[in-house]
């Protein structure tokens, strides 16, 4: 009987949080949906022309593409950044890997001096604890410029050189992170980390849109936001751009295209497109694609591609649950192929 109680009080006790959850939740989902349209397209990946996957090991978690070339870097659960290079999309492979820190390696982005800055964790002794490296783009040394931080996610580095780090517990329940700053000294060197965004919750993808000069970022259970690189140190400058829709809509990093609409990779599915202007939500289910972790766009012989990691080659609901990280690598689509389907 009283094992038959506890499993009572421990579902009671689940039953609460997660009520708790949505009583939170739910005014910030009336807010953020307001006037959104939403359809779905199911494709075969088979049926996408141009699209490749580019086998580049289990487990990737973030890349940076390099502009004007077809080279890009991953990083992924196991702390390595790799060098992907060919000479066309579909023969893509990795011609280098480097060990960065001790574990996870999650955010990349290019910043000052044409180097990468990469999250990972650096001491196993330190649990999930890590902080920033500074990559350069032959992958011959790594040198740590900042932390320590706890539960690295999304990286990314503005106009100026300076960084934005996006940390949290990813806690469903009880959510707790933040956006710090790095900023980049006139004379070289970088001040001491500072927080930029303080009270967010479960804050994951960070990316900095060059042609409408602001920082995003996505909340894994709650949706997508920008905010000015300037702004005051509150929310008034915080501008909410699209919240989730259901119970299973979560939001991992994202990018934005040339015509400024927003990509999402999309934990539940595949990949979310989202439109500021006409308030449109097109998801895409892609049959033969897994879970994905990151995105990001570059233009290649006039056309864009979207990069894709894929993180687990489960897909679906299966694939947000799965704590198995098998992915096959990157996945690349050309735009056009999903742009074009209605």
């Amino acid at each position: 009987m009283r094992r038959k109680l506890r499993r009572i009080g421990l579902a009671a006790a689940v039953a609460g949080a997660a009520l708790a959850y949505f009583l939170v939740a739910v005014p910030r989902i009336i807010y953020g949906c307001a006037g959104v349209r939403t359809k779905t397209v199911a494709l075969d990946f088979g049926d996408l022309d141009g699209a490749v996957v580019v086998d580049v090991g289990k487990g990737c978690e973030n890349l940076y593409l390099e502009p004007a070339s077809l080279k890009l870097y991953v990083t992924d659960c196991w702390g390595n950044v790799h060098l992907v290079d060919g000479p066309s999309r579909e023969a893509l492979r990795v011609v280098k890997s480097a060990k960065v820190g001790d574990g996870k390696a999650s955010g990349i982005d290019r910043g000052p001096g044409g180097f990468l800055y990469v999250a990972a964790r650096d001491d196993e002794r330190l649990g999930e604890r890590g902080g920033i490296f500074r990559v350069d783009r032959g992958l011959e040394s790594a040198v740590k410029v900042a932390g320590d931080f706890a539960g690295l996610n999304g990286l990314a580095s503005d106009g100026r050189g300076d960084i934005y780090l996006a940390v949290s517990n990813m806690s469903f329940v009880n959510g707790k992170g933040a956006i710090y700053k790095i900023a980049r000294r006139p004379g070289g060197g970088y001040d001491e980390p500072e927080v930029f965004l303080r009270d967010l919750r479960c804050v994951d993808g960070v990316y900095y849109d060059a042609r409408g000069g602001r920082i995003c970022f996505t909340d894994a259970f709650d949706g997508v936001s920008t905010v000015e690189p300037g702004f005051r140190p509150d929310f008034t400058d915080v501008t909410n751009v699209l919240a989730k829709r259901g119970v299973c809509d979560f939001f991992d990093d994202l990018c934005t295209d040339a015509a400024g609409n927003f990509w999402l990779a999309d934990p539940c599915g595949f990949l979310k497109r989202f439109n500021a202007g006409t308030r449109e939500l097109t998801r895409y289910k892609i049959s033969g694609c897994g879970r994905p972790s990151s995105c990001r766009i570059r233009s290649e012989g006039g056309e864009e591609v979207i990069y894709v990691t894929e993180l687990k080659r489960a897909g679906g609901l299966a694939g947000f649950l799965s704590k198995i990280c098998d992915g096959r690598g990157v996945v690349a689509i050309p735009l056009k192929e999903l742009t074009a389907l209605k």
